[in-house]
């Protein structure tokens, strides 16, 4: 820039760089749960943010569900990330990102509350979706427990814009520090999912200076520290710090507010002098099923079924001699483009009165390979309802060798009689 001045002016001198501090760990022993609501709105059928006359933030939306067998949950154009409740107690997540609609719920003995808490990540600013892309509930929710899809009605709307002036509002209560989680990077299985909660601790500081707080205990959610709001944070990264300024802290009575919508391993930060910002976590949403150096052992074991299923994108069936069964393993010997890979857009298990077993306690015990970084493809998205996503064997970077193996666990012993299968669609390009 000083180049292209006009002669006889020049540039300030650059100014020294910010002090730059660290803060010892700062556990939160206050938390406030998402069930602090405030006053909310009825409507027959979900409201967008815009609706609620709301920019921003997040809307917990209400109905009630009778009793009823599991079913699936299809919530249409969520915007953008929803955790999913019944009776304050989580039971999944939906992620735009990885174009999430559905979900498995269990089945209910009586009148069951359903909150579907959205989270509003941005808005679209160019292009032809800049109208479109309102957030929250777009559409509608629906239910299907195999009779077809109804939809469900009677909302109650609790809208949480997130200002300075909305966290005043909040009581918060003494509590003990969050318990510890095992993290999926590490390969740990299945992770808690815990009640949306804001948390709050105070701290003291002789010395003022910059620093930049260290969300990676954190799953995803925001930041405030004396009313100032940070930012958001996302364990996926690959940012995994936010900028403090030293001007909004103060030597004494320091407030941090944070808002985790999924549950942290450990309640507590620390101030580091420098930033982090090229650590991708892509596992922390996307877990491997496989803890390192671990195999399956099938030696010995005759499978109930040999064959070959065609390429073709449709339903396809092996049916077997109905066996009880609480796991069910796939193993794929062979590609039909001869490369080593597998894919499986859906997986079916119904059981020996030709029924589809419900879902909803389903889980991936194990996937010897899946592609979690080049592409949003893990062993869970053979199960999600979604034929649009896939699993697909690891590409990217290491190729695992054929065969492929993927084990279903069922959530309890069926008699299994028939297992079909939906290869992925062509690829567009």
């Amino acid at each position: 820039m000083a180049r292209h001045l006009p002669q006889g002016q020049t540039l300030p001198p650059i100014p020294p760089s910010p002090r730059m501090m660290t803060l010892a760990p700062i556990r939160f022993t206050e938390s406030a749960l998402v069930k602090n609501l405030p006053p909310s709105r009825r409507s027959l059928r979900p409201k967008t943010l815009e609706a609620l006359g709301q920019g921003q933030g997040c809307v917990l939306y209400r109905t009630i569900l009778p009793p009823g067998r599991a079913a699936r949950l299809i919530v249409t154009e969520p915007h953008d990330f929803v955790v999913v409740m019944l009776d304050g107690k989580p039971v999944g997540t939906l992620d735009r990102m990885r174009q999430e609609t559905t979900l498995w719920i269990p089945s209910r003995g009586t009148d069951t509350t359903l909150d579907l808490l959205v989270e509003a990540m941005g808005h679209v600013n160019f292009g032809p979706n800049m109208e479109r892309d309102r957030k929250g509930i777009t559409e509608r929710v629906e239910l299907n427990d195999d009779g077809g899809p109804r939809e469900l009605l009677d909302w109650e709307m609790f809208p949480m814009p997130l200002t300075a002036s909305s966290l005043g509002d909040l009581r918060f209560e003494k509590t003990g520090s969050a318990k510890e989680q095992t993290s999926p990077a590490d390969g740990g299985g299945d992770v808690e999912l815990k009640e949306p909660t804001f948390f709050r601790a105070t701290f003291d500081r002789k010395e003022v200076g910059d620093t930049f707080l260290d969300l990676r205990p954190w799953s995803k959610g925001v930041v405030w520290v004396n009313g100032h709001n940070l930012g958001r944070y996302w364990s996926i990264g690959p940012q995994q710090t936010l900028y403090l300024p030293g001007p909004w802290l103060k030597s004494r009575g320091n407030e941090i507010v944070v808002l985790d919508l999924i549950g942290p391993s450990k309640a507590e930060i620390t101030g580091l002098s420098n930033p982090i910002l090229n650590e991708l976590n892509f596992a922390s949403v996307r877990r491997l099923h496989r803890r390192p150096g671990q195999v399956l052992a099938l030696d010995g074991l005759k499978p109930a079924k040999e064959g070959q299923f065609s390429p073709e994108t449709r339903w396809q069936s092996a049916k077997i001699e109905p066996h009880p069964a609480r796991y069910v393993c796939l193993e794929a010997r062979s590609s039909w483009a001869n490369d080593g890979y597998t894919t499986c857009a859906e997986l079916d298990i119904v059981d020996a009165g030709g029924r589809s077993i419900p879902r909803a306690e389903w889980r991936i015990l194990y996937a010897d390979s899946e592609e979690v970084f080049g592409e949003d493809a893990s062993a869970d998205r053979a199960l999600d309802g979604q034929p649009g996503t896939f699993w697909h064997s690891r590409w990217d970077g290491t190729k695992d060798p054929l065969p492929h193996q993927i084990v279903i666990d069922l959530g309890q012993e069926y008699a299994v009689g028939e297992v079909r299968y939906l290869a992925r669609g062509p690829v567009l390009k």
